[in-house]
């Protein structure tokens, strides 16, 4: 019992244009001369940004050579509307350069398979942006209800890179910005999600760009940032009941009025579960340079 073929994705290409002696030649994916005035770009699509000086090149080599690879594109109701699947840097190139028609193969599939094989083949190709492939992720999540896992399958990629790639989505947009403009990696970007909020994002980030941080020192400095505010909210966290049933307070008083005749000085004891600290406060340097001394006295004692 024959199967009806369901559209190959995680392909690229290969999965546009099948073995033309399949099908007829529209069918089996052979160029057409098509006018680019009947061509227009979809309405989303996961590339969304397109570098000038990349651009002018192609316009150039379009130019001398044409375009070589055929624009794929979907026909729309009318007869004469044809929308991009994949190769709108081409198309956009071909008009610079002035093409009346451009070669464009015609498939016949769904709005989500046609996102599907543009967000493919601008994958292999390495031309989305850290952000645009999350983006363009989400947008599949969103508006055809898939999964993570579903979407994974249908690109060819892991779930788990999946997920990473969506934690972008989470950064401030002053961060996502500078990744939109190349100033930070998508490496950076992922690197300062550990850092413990947003502020410190920010500042992180700030500093990653002024400084030309790489990636792994900006995990250090985030994960340092993580580890000092944690200690911070340790020390700020009020006594349990626990703690204040184990050392009474009116202990505390009476050593703290101890160390303060001895030292001289304001002197607050911080306990908590058994363990703790001593602040000594000082009000200028020669304070300080007494204290000092006092101490190291002490410990030459």
């Amino acid at each position: 019992m024959s199967r009806a073929k369901r559209p190959a994705l995680g392909r690229g290409l290969s999965a546009l244009i099948p073995a033309a002696e399949e099908e007829s030649a529209e069918k089996a994916g052979r160029p057409l001369e098509v006018p680019i005035s009947q061509i227009r770009q979809a309405d989303s699509q996961p590339r969304t940004a397109f570098r000038e000086e990349s651009l002018q090149e192609l316009v150039d080599s379009i130019r001398t050579n044409g375009v070589i690879q055929p624009i794929i594109v979907r026909q729309m109701e009318a007869p004469n509307d044809y929308v991009i699947i994949a190769g709108e840097r081409r198309w956009r190139a071909a008009q610079r350069a002035h093409l009346e028609k451009v070669p464009v193969v015609i498939r016949d599939v769904t709005d989500s398979e046609a996102y599907e094989l543009a967000l493919v083949e601008n994958i292999q190709r390495d031309d989305l942006g850290p952000l645009e492939e999350a983006e363009a992720y989400q947008h599949l999540i969103d508006a055809y209800d898939l999964t993570q896992e579903e979407v994974a399958l249908r690109v060819g990629k892991k779930r788990t890179t999946i997920t990473n790639a969506l934690r972008l989505l989470k950064l401030p947009r002053t961060i996502r910005e500078s990744v939109a403009s190349g100033h930070l990696s998508g490496g950076h970007a992922r690197a300062l999600l550990t850092a413990p909020n947003e502020e410190v994002m920010v500042e992180l980030a700030d500093t990653a760009v002024e400084e030309g941080w790489s990636v792994r020192e900006t995990e250090r400095q985030a994960r340092t940032a993580k580890q000092a505010q944690k200690i911070q909210e340790e020390e700020e966290k009020p006594p349990s009941a626990k703690d204040e049933e184990e050392e009474p307070s009116l202990i505390h008083e009476a050593v703290e009025t101890q160390l303060r005749t001895a030292l001289r000085a304001p002197v607050r004891l911080v306990h908590r579960g058994g363990k703790g600290r001593i602040e000594i406060k000082f009000h200028n340097p020669d304070e300080l340079n007494r204290l000092i001394d006092m101490l190291s006295a002490l410990e030459s004692a």
